[in-house]
């Protein structure tokens, strides 16, 4: 009974191993989705505004004055 005992030790051993692997992985991609993320948002300010100043105002944009 002791050798299933210690391959069920050695398999759970292993398990946690690919465990611990596959959580340094997510931490990494984690990090990088969140560069990325800030990377897009940039680009997508970027792009607005050149257009705004390209194109003039924007047909969707409401340009209040208040008037007294």
């Amino acid at each position: 009974m002791g050798s299933l005992i210690e391959e069920l030790e050695a398999r759970e051993t292993a398990a946690r191993a690919r465990v611990e692997g596959l959580e340094a992985e997510i931490a990494e991609l984690t990090v990088r989705l969140v560069g990325e993320r800030e990377a897009l948002s940039r680009l997508k300010i970027a792009r607005e505004t050149v257009a705004e100043v390209l194109g003039g105002p924007n047909p969707d944009q409401h340009d209040y004055h208040l008037t007294a």
